[in-house]
């Protein structure tokens, strides 16, 4: 007895989600040849379409899908996706008003409107979405909350943050704790902006899930940014004629995806990365300036090498500790006699004169000069120079930062 339809899109759709793109089209063409008006096949079969890069044919396959049965949702989200990675930005919010018109706890098309609303600089309204996100799901009362409420903390985070919307982000920092008492980008986001248990340096768990989830957009976000840190601290280093021989064993302390890398290579004999994250660090891989890089906690590393580093670079790394007198502890024993110590900070508002270190809303932490410098001299590190400088763009101002230069003893 032949299979019903019915089971022939199952099958056609178990092989669909193991990727055997070629039987699973076979069968939703099978289908479509006895049932051309099927709207599932018409939709599944466009959405492979999509996978195999036949952008048209797939957004056509999903509108006559749509005009067969116009109250499916899923269709409608997915048409959204094809026509938002296609660059047609108003129809692909259409297709997702649609779909949450269909279903209005389909957090998914909710997520996405708000990240179109993003997109267009329309804040406002993308927090309303990522707020109904929250509101909706279902599954995250039932305790089990799924990816799009996860992705709409964080945007919303983001979002509240960016527009200074205070009080409602310390709620939503809440929901994100209570909601995953044991993610280490909620309780440090929690402390950064409340300002309560501040740890002296954010947590290796934190920064390894931070930069594992940002190593895809990261280059590309920071060259939006007019990211200035690296050509900074390259050019600090230029300035030092006996590191231009191309001979000095360089650490790039934090490296993450590499974006020191061309700027140091013809200065280094050596140079080798250290960072917590392995995605991270699977960018800069592939980059093909490394001799040597290692996924580990970067004091940890330093106090590993003693006495071998000629320069030691840290661009935007320590924006990730408060304290710094591990770091510089860490930094001197790993240093050569006479080795040269360069980082950046973020700077200190001037409204904060006598604190030493500051953690700010979005995460980071800021520093005093005076306190950089003194932290310094404790650590035995002398002929300590600090540069000032903006660092990169950071919704719509300038980051103020310090260039520091500092050397071991002979």
């Amino acid at each position: 007895m032949a299979d019903s339809v019915a089971d022939q899109m199952r099958k056609a759709m178990i092989e669909h989600q193991r990727g055997e793109l070629d039987k699973a089209e076979a069968a939703y063409q099978g289908i479509l040849a006895h049932t051309p008006e099927h709207p599932d096949a018409l939709h599944y079969l466009g959405m492979l379409r999509f996978q195999q890069g036949a952008e048209p044919e797939a957004v056509a396959l999903l509108r006559r899908s749509l005009e067969i049965a116009p109250g499916n949702p899923h269709a409608w989200n997915n048409l959204g996706n094809i026509l938002f990675a296609r660059g047609e930005r108003d129809d692909a919010l259409r297709a997702y008003e649609n779909a949450v018109a269909a279903a209005p706890n389909l957090t998914a098309g909710w997520h996405n409107i708000g990240i179109l609303h993003r997109r267009s600089k329309r804040l406002d309204r993308a927090i309303e979405c990522f707020q109904k996100v929250l509101s909706v799901d279902t599954a995250a009362a039932a305790g089990e909350p799924g990816a799009d409420f996860r992705n709409a903390l964080e945007s919303l985070v983001n979002l509240l943050q960016r527009t200074r919307r205070m009080a409602e982000l310390a709620q939503t920092l809440t929901l994100w704790q209570s909601s995953f008492p044991n993610d280490p980008v909620a309780q440090h986001m929690v402390a950064a902006v409340t300002g309560k248990d501040v740890p002296p340096r954010a947590s290796a768990a934190y920064v390894k899930e931070l930069f594992d989830r940002f190593a895809e957009s990261f280059d590309h976000t920071l060259k939006m940014l007019d990211y200035r840190a690296p050509q900074m601290l390259a050019e600090a280093l230029s300035a030092e004629p006996e590191y231009q021989r191309g001979q000095a064993r360089v650490l790039d302390a934090g490296c993450g995806t590499g974006l020191c890398a061309p700027l140091l290579r013809s200065t280094a004999g050596l140079l080798v990365g250290v960072d917590l994250s392995p995605a991270m660090q699977e960018k800069a891989r592939a980059r093909g300036l490394y001799d040597e890089l290692c996924v580990m906690d970067l004091c940890e590393f330093m106090r590993g090498r003693p006495a071998f580093f000629d320069v030691i670079i840290a661009c935007d790394t320590l924006e990730y500790f408060g304290d710094l007198h591990d770091f510089y502890a860490a930094a001197h024993i790993s240093l050569s006699p006479g080795g040269l110590l360069l980082f950046t900070v973020e700077a200190m508002p001037p409204d904060r004169p006598t604190d030493d270190y500051l953690i700010q809303p979005h995460g980071r932490y800021c520093h005093r000069a005076g306190y950089v410098r003194q932290a310094a001299a404790q650590a035995g590190l002398v002929n300590l120079a600090i540069t000032e400088g903006p660092l990169r763009r950071e919704w719509g101002a300038e980051v103020p930062g310090l260039v520091v230069a500092a050397r071991r003893g002979r």
